[in-house]
């Protein structure tokens, strides 16, 4: 029983395609942006406020929604 469970979870997301999941993951609208700003920052340091001045429109909720 448990050998099956195991093969279950091995085989979740095999018939999907690897672009499809990536998507699914970083689907929302937001997160494809903080990604980006977080990895563009010169100096390894982005502070919340910061990152939300670069961010047009995101609420605060919203932001720390994402980060979560």
């Amino acid at each position: 029983m448990n050998k099956n469970f195991s093969s279950v979870n091995k085989n979740l997301y095999a018939d999907k395609c690897p672009i499809l999941y990536a998507m699914e993951i970083l689907g929302s609208k937001w997160k494809l942006p903080i990604i980006w700003y977080l990895a563009d920052n010169e100096n390894n340091t982005l502070r919340y406020n910061e990152l939300q001045r670069k961010l047009n429109g995101i609420t605060s909720t919203m932001l720390a929604k994402c980060l979560k």
